[in-house]
């Protein structure tokens, strides 16, 4: 597991280090302060490739615009701290326990104007992506260039929009008949207690399977229709079960939750990341979702030690770590830790 990651030059950080990692780490702050871009940093630093970077790219859609003849591309620049396309820009994420390290630069090439070099601890010499004299990778490459990565598929990141239904029918295809289709239903009859069951239809609807659920004395109905709670906790879930063994990163985790279902929704999670041997990081806006996380954890010694939450302020250069404990007090006292 990552314990002390230490960001420089890296989007919004000039400098960043947050220390005192545990299995589930919750970062909360004011809009802009870099949660999300602390997420992609350990995105990064986790899969160890060009992949990562790309994918966080496009969820922003940071993209140059099409000109004629040449199609849309990824905007690499958005990477460095000082967003700007020149040679010598560089960034750099370590993790001091893990000695687990990503550095990437604009660099001078022989045969281009230019190429964004990527450094890792698996490839000290580094592998090289041209970059267009715009300082973008084409589109229509990065499917190639994540072939060309190893596949990192436990590392998940689930942001705060809705996913699709073919990825989340893929995932429920390797969950489906195993003890984990059981504790996904449970998870949702949190929310919905006459959930008798969930199904991914073949082909039903042009956008690809969407997830149907049926509840006592009723027929089957639309997932989306029990709404917009029960998308997200098994959205949320699935990608927890594929994390094993990995890293599951979710932005804005209480997202379409009420916060009577938090406590239920940071049980599954705790439980699963001791499991499953997942490390968590997720951010959120809320101090319902902050107190919950806090109850669930400090009622239980063993897992008291498991969670922990981390405060980024702009600016600063070490994010404010507060054991469990210490946020439950803070609770308990209306003690703003946002």
């Amino acid at each position: 597991m990552f314990s002390a990651i230490e960001i420089r030059g890296f989007r919004c950080f000039e400098h960043m280090r947050a220390s005192g990692l545990t299995r589930v780490n919750l970062f909360v702050g004011r809009n802009n302060a870099g949660k999300t871009s602390l997420l992609e940093a350990v995105e990064v630093l986790a899969t160890g490739g060009f992949s990562g970077l790309l994918e966080g790219l496009r969820r922003r859609h940071e993209f140059l615009p099409a000109i004629e003849g040449s199609p849309a591309e990824i905007d690499v620049v958005h990477l460095f701290h000082e967003h700007a396309f020149r040679l010598g820009s560089k960034f750099s994420i370590h993790d001091a326990g893990s000695r687990a390290s990503v550095s990437g630069e604009i660099v001078e090439d022989a045969a281009v104007s230019a190429c964004l070099e990527l450094r890792t601890t698996d490839s000290p010499r580094g592998g090289r992506r041209e970059l267009s004299s715009r300082g973008g990778i084409p589109e229509s490459n990065r499917l190639s260039l994540a072939v060309m990565d190893q596949v990192h598929e436990d590392v998940r990141f689930l942001n705060a929009g809705a996913d699709d239904w073919r990825a989340l029918a893929e995932l429920w295809d390797d969950v489906q008949l195993t003890p984990e289709e059981q504790r996904l239903k449970e998870l949702l009859q949190t929310l919905e207690p006459s959930l008798e069951g969930v199904a991914f239809p073949t082909g039903a609807g042009k956008g690809g399977p969407m997830a149907q659920v049926k509840l006592t004395g009723q027929d089957r109905m639309p997932l989306g229709s029990a709404g917009e709670g029960m998308r997200r906790l098994l959205s949320l879930g699935l990608h927890l079960v594929h994390a094993g063994d990995g890293v599951l990163l979710v932005d804005d985790i209480d997202t379409g939750l009420h916060y009577s279902a938090m406590e239920s929704m940071w049980r599954f999670v705790i439980e699963g990341a001791i499991r499953l041997d997942a490390q968590v990081f997720a951010t959120t806006h809320s101090l319902d979702c902050v107190r919950s996380l806090a109850r669930v954890s400090g009622a239980n010694s063993e897992t008291t030690e498991v969670a922990s939450v981390h405060r980024i302020e702009r600016g600063t250069r070490e994010t404010v770590r507060y054991a469990i404990d210490e946020v439950a007090e803070a609770a308990q006292h209306h003690v703003e830790v946002r």
